[in-house]
């Protein structure tokens, strides 16, 4: 549920135009995996890669995404938790509910 939820906002930033990245840690090359997402092609090869990774919860992905990507500013963060919750930095701006809806 907690990656249907994450492309979920995934989808409906590049719905609204949103161009973004998707980062994640890939434990089968146990690096940090980026994805700019612009439009309906670049979020499906996107998804492609996404949902074969196993999650990972022993790497602290943004610090080593900060690391990787240290060069370029990151303008604003948006995350998806464990219940569901969608977070601007440590605000809460919305949650996915058990029918894979955003509420914002």
């Amino acid at each position: 549920m907690l990656y249907e939820a994450s492309c979920l906002a995934f989808f409906s930033l590049m719905d609204q135009k949103c161009s973004h990245y998707v980062a994640w840690y890939d434990t089968a090359i146990n690096d940090i995996v980026r994805a700019r997402v612009d439009d309906e092609e670049c979020f499906y090869i996107f998804l492609n890669s996404f949902l074969k990774i196993k999650p990972d919860t022993k790497n602290d992905a943004l610090f080593l995404y900060e690391e990787k990507y240290r060069a370029e500013k990151l303008v604003c963060l948006l995350s998806v938790d464990g219940r569901l919750q969608i977070k601007r930095g440590e605000e809460i701006v919305g949650r996915a509910d058990e029918k894979n809806e955003i509420v914002i």
